[in-house]
Formats: structure tokens, C-alpha cells, sequence
């Protein structure tokens, strides 16, 4: 897993490794109790039975293009603001009889480095920066869509 470089750092890791970082945190339980872990894997649809219920998730390798079926007694969608209603929406409307799902977007916008370096480098001090983007920011009425922007100094 690392020595102590690794697992130092704000909010991705403290030096007893109980800060946000899931690979000091869950994956090394999940691993441990049978889990597999797939890097390389993006869910493109999650199954349903003729019940309704999720039956597990449809997964495409990046590097192999293989396609995979995953079985699973409960499925967790987790996959960001954008992330989860693609998922859904492509999952023959999934959990969507509100017909709301992918339709009210909260931005929060958030780009983040993560490297990795042989010392401790006290990341808890000196500036932090943010980077917001007004991409998506306009109202336009005539497609029904109204978004606002709020930036905090």
C-alpha cells in the first residue's frame, strides 16, 4: 500500500490512512471479504429481472473492450451528478417513474490532482486553489432550462 508518503496529505489520506482514501480505507476490506476489483471497467447498463430489480451491471473494459456481465444481489449506483442518471437513463429507465431523473443537475464542479512523491511535503499548509467553470451556466427558457451560477470567493 505504501509507507508513510503515501498514505500523508489533505483530505486523501492521513498518516494512520482513516481519511478519504479508499484504497487505505475500503478496498483493502472489500479485497479481503472476495471483492474484485476492476480499474479498467465502466458500467454502461445495470440488468434488471422481470421483477423490476436490479440483477447486476453491463461493464466495458478500456483496454480489452471486453464486455461483461456482473451478477450481484443488490446493485449501489454511485457514479457523480452525471455519471449516475447516464447510467440509469441507458438502463431502460431505471429507477426514473418520476421521469426526474438527470433533469434538476446541481452544479458543483470540482477538479482535483492527486501525485504521488517519495517525502512528506506538508500539504496542510501553503494556498489552495479552485478552478470553476461556467460551461453550463446559461438559461435558455426556450429549452426549458434554468440553471444558476453562483461563485464564492
Amino acid at each position: 500500500m505504501g509507507g508513510p508518503a503515501a498514505t500523508a496529505g489533505i483530505c486523501n489520506g492521513c498518516p494512520r490512512g482513516s481519511m478519504s482514501k479508499f484504497s487505505l480505507s475500503v478496498w483493502p476490506k472489500a479485497l479481503t471479504a472476495g471483492a474484485t476489483l476492476r480499474p479498467y471497467a465502466r458500467a454502461v447498463r445495470i440488468e434488471k429481472g422481470r421483477d423490476g430489480r436490479a440483477t447486476g451491471a453491463v461493464t466495458i473494459d478500456r483496454n480489452t473492450g471486453e464486455t461483461t456481465f456482473q451478477a450481484a444481489r443488490i446493485v449501489v449506483v454511485a457514479a457523480n451528478g452525471v455519471g449516475t442518471p447516464r447510467l440509469l437513463l441507458a438502463s431502460d429507465n431505471l429507477a426514473n417513474s418520476s421521469d426526474q431523473v438527470g433533469r434538476n443537475l446541481l452544479h458543483h464542479t470540482l477538479v482535483a490532482l492527486e501525485m504521488w512523491v517519495d517525502e512528506p511535503i506538508e500539504s496542510h499548509m501553503g494556498y489552495v486553489a479552485s478552478l470553476i467553470s461556467r460551461q453550463f451556466a446559461e438559461t435558455d427558457v426556450s429549452r426549458g432550462f434554468v440553471n444558476g451560477f453562483r461563485s464564492i470567493a
